[in-house]
């Protein structure tokens, strides 16, 4: 009897130590807690990136659409990384008039965007490289689908030099117009594209303008809803020749500049290419 309540003496003075114990481990944690003072809220560090976002967000917003539009259009169309980009005209005088800067910048891609197969628009681009390219000058011509038929413009080419690259797929395609473009001693690159990422197209656009060489793509007119990187696209359709010596002599063609830097609408013009010599051909009136 007596060794049991001893036992229920030991067991309640355990519970009671326990309880104490307990209180004692709170206490010891409030305390821990008020020497820390931690404050209730802490500031937050300055993001830059997030500030430099809403400045330009709020100049965004006081400023109009059209200003925008030619803040972007001058920083397109400065020279970039020192090079005095030079404006050249592209031999047709109807075609200057209608580019946003007066002529072929260098360093700059143009597509040509053909309606159809023969529709005169690798007349009117190798007509223009010719135009582009000054003498002793080299035309870099990339024919992946082996069209190109030389001796058809090649006496256009006086004092001009004419390389032609053969690429046998499309990788080796992109490589070729990637480094003819990188090239400083070419003038003037020419190639037929089909699908090109925009990747591609961004990346050749910078080689241009840091080396000063002006591109020159021919392309169907199927691609003219995707996103480009040239600095002009014209579409070119065929017209009917007005007489038997046109149909023998001249090509005359309708130029439709669809998308370039500062317009706001498309612009049209007619050329006639006198074929013998791929110049813009011009009516002489004699005088009585």
């Amino acid at each position: 009897m007596m060794r049991n309540q001893k036992s229920g003496n030991n067991l309640e003075n355990k519970k009671h130590s326990l309880r104490v114990l307990s209180n004692d481990s709170g206490r010891v944690a409030d305390d821990l807690n008020r020497e820390k003072k931690i404050p209730a809220t802490t500031a937050e560090p300055f993001n830059h990136r997030t500030h430099a976002d809403s400045e330009l967000r709020t100049v965004a917003k006081s400023m109009s659409a059209e200003s925008l539009q030619k803040r972007i259009d001058r920083i397109e169309l400065s020279p970039a990384d020192g090079l005095a980009c030079e404006v050249v005209s592209s031999g047709f005088h109807s075609i200057d008039q209608m580019l946003p800067v007066g002529g072929v910048r260098r360093g700059s891609l143009v597509e040509w965007l053909a309606t159809e197969d023969g529709c005169g628009a690798s007349t009117l681009v190798f007509a223009v490289a010719r135009c582009v390219t000054p003498q002793d000058g080299t035309i870099l011509v990339i024919d992946r689908a082996f069209s190109f038929h030389p001796p058809a413009v090649l006496p256009w080419m006086s004092q001009r030099h004419m390389v032609i690259a053969n690429p046998s797929n499309a990788v080796d395609e992109a490589w070729s117009i990637d480094q003819s473009l990188q090239c400083s001693g070419v003038s003037v690159v020419v190639a037929w594209l089909g699908c090109i990422h925009p990747t591609a197209m961004r990346r050749w656009h910078l080689a241009a303008r840091k080396s000063g060489v002006v591109g020159l793509f021919i392309r169907s007119a199927q691609v003219q809803s995707e996103p480009s990187w040239a600095e002009a696209r014209i579409l070119v359709q065929p017209l009917p020749c007005q007489s038997r010596f046109e149909l023998s002599v001249l090509r005359r063609l309708q130029v439709t500049l669809l998308s370039g830097f500062g317009m706001n609408c498309p612009r049209r013009a007619e050329v006639v290419i006198e074929l013998e010599h791929g110049l813009e051909y011009q009516t002489v009136e004699i005088a009585n």
